[in-house]
């Protein structure tokens, strides 16, 4: 298969479907931190692209309080941005006061983190 694009490859990491997107570049399921490496060349910019504005940002978690697990993405009445990951009802790591670009960068590395990806992209 040709490599997707690094904006693909972008795109399907923010959904959630990197590891997929890494399985069929691979022809083979990766087991290691390398396979990833080998698969994936996205950057953190492509990241960042990929979330230009505060409704792209909103749209890759909960924005509405509530019980269900997953990530959540506030904006607070200031403004600036809560965001946190919530399990069995309780909230993870919440961070409050958050600038868009603060929010933004957080979201990445929790989007990464929740689908269980072992990559972090240059940049």
């Amino acid at each position: 298969m040709e490599r997707p694009t690094r904006r693909d490859q972008a795109i399907a990491i923010l959904a959630g479907r990197g590891q997929q997107l890494a399985r069929t570049i691979l022809g083979r399921r990766p087991v290691s931190t390398d396979d990833y490496a080998e698969a994936l060349n996205a950057e953190r910019i492509d990241l960042i692209a990929e979330i230009p504005d505060r409704d792209s940002l909103l749209r890759l978690g909960r924005n509405r309080v509530g019980p269900a697990n997953g990530l959540y993405i506030l904006e607070e009445e200031d403004g600036s941005f809560r965001v946190y990951a919530q399990e069995r009802g309780e909230a993870i790591d919440e961070r409050r006061g958050l600038s868009f670009d603060e929010a933004r960068n957080e979201v990445i590395d929790r989007v990464i983190l929740l689908s269980g990806l072992p990559y972090q992209p240059e940049g």
